[in-house]
């Protein structure tokens, strides 16, 4: 099988191997849901957002979990195992080291597709609504990495060196907790810091941006600071 063009809102599923189950989907499963690929190597893991693992023996239950350990390089990724004989304790060790579902015979091909379809619906949702509240903010505030500036609602203002890379790193990580020590290690490098130098940037920072409903930074008490969306 060859890749096929990745479009930018497509989710990725892949298959590991050229199987008489990839031959299946390709005649039956077609869809606007995800791109499949098939999955030669375990570095593709890394850009995936599910994978399917064919199993057509027990003999090669150590080769399907080898592949569900390499998907740790990728913990976002949902992995399904689709075995062609009936399972007893091998779908157990395989869920319990992080197999997403096991579809063993006599469960059919059905289930399998039904499974990852509602799976990539819901997860589809998820990423178009992320990318919308994203693209609210980008209308809102932006960075100017050229002239070290942010600009809030189509007027740009100065920011130092420190306020900048700061405000840089809360940006690129919205809604998740940035730790006083990354900001640390991003202004002062190998040296101490005192927490009080990063609440001082930090609230320059805040009166540049000013108020505004769809974003701000949060305080995280005894953590550090998060680049918030506001009702998300």
């Amino acid at each position: 099988m060859t890749y096929r063009k990745e479009e930018e809102d497509m989710l990725h599923l892949g298959i590991v191997g050229q199987t008489n189950l990839t031959d299946k989907w390709t005649h039956e499963c077609k869809n606007n849901l995800y791109d499949l690929i098939e999955v030669k190597d375990k570095e593709q893991l890394a850009y995936l957002d599910g994978v399917v693992i064919p199993m057509g023996t027990t003999e090669q239950l150590s080769q399907v979990i080898d592949w569900i350990i390499a998907c740790r390089i990728n913990p976002a990724v949902f992995i399904w195992v689709f075995s062609e004989v009936p399972l007893e304790t091998e779908k157990k060790i395989m869920m319990s080291i992080g197999a997403t579902n096991v579809i063993a015979m006599p469960e059919t091909f059905t289930y399998l597709s039904m499974s990852i379809e509602n799976t990539f619906v819901r997860l589809g949702n998820k990423y178009k609504e992320k990318s919308k509240k994203e693209k609210e903010t980008s209308r809102v505030i932006q960075l100017n990495e050229l002239n070290q500036s942010v600009v809030v609602n189509e007027v740009e203002k100065e920011l130092t060196r420190n306020e900048y890379k700061v405000l840089s790193l809360l940006y690129e990580k919205p809604n998740t907790t940035v730790l006083y020590s990354t900001l640390a290690k991003s202004l002062w490098p190998g040296k101490e810091f005192n927490i009080s130098r990063i609440a001082n940037i930090v609230c320059h920072i805040r009166n540049k941006i000013g108020k505004n409903d769809t974003c701000s930074i949060a305080t995280i008490r005894s953590k550090g600071y998060m680049f918030r969306l506001n009702n998300s």
